[in-house]
């Protein structure tokens, strides 16, 4: 799924759940940007609860559960996915390697990018962007 796709999935919701009081479509945009999907936004690793929870009015664990009741994921878990799904669209739209890829979207370790992406995707990198490709082809041709 295109990251565009899978955050407006999960931030359609996110504002289908969220009520003013709960402040949980003040999360949606700060994690997603007011514009829409904006990766880099949600990208940088630790703090993103505590600043979300403060910028919201609300503890960090009620913040916390609340995120997790609405997505099914925790708020690193669904920064992580942000993640990866935006690195699977560099390699398959924007033609980036694996280590450039990985690189853009926060992971300053190229091993530790290839095994995180590895577990949802069930393929390195560069071997899942060219099975995505050979599935598009064999369905053009179909």
């Amino acid at each position: 799924m295109a990251l565009a796709a899978y955050c407006a999935s999960v931030t359609g919701s996110i504002h289908s759940v969220a009520t003013p009081s709960a402040g949980l479509s003040t999360v949606a945009t700060c994690v997603m940007g007011a514009s829409g999907p904006a990766p880099c936004q949600c990208l940088t690793p630790g703090g993103m609860e505590e600043d979300l929870a403060s910028d919201l009015g609300m503890s960090t664990p009620t913040f916390y559960q609340r995120f997790k009741d609405v997505t099914g994921l925790t708020p690193l878990r669904f920064q992580k996915e942000v993640r990866l799904q935006e690195a699977r669209r560099l390699l398959l739209v924007g033609g980036a390697d694996a280590a450039t890829a990985g690189y853009r979207v926060g992971y300053n370790d190229p091993s530790h990018f290839s095994r995180d992406y590895k577990r949802p995707f069930g393929e390195p990198p560069m071997q899942d962007v060219e099975r995505v490709r050979e599935t598009a082809d064999a369905g053009a041709l179909d």
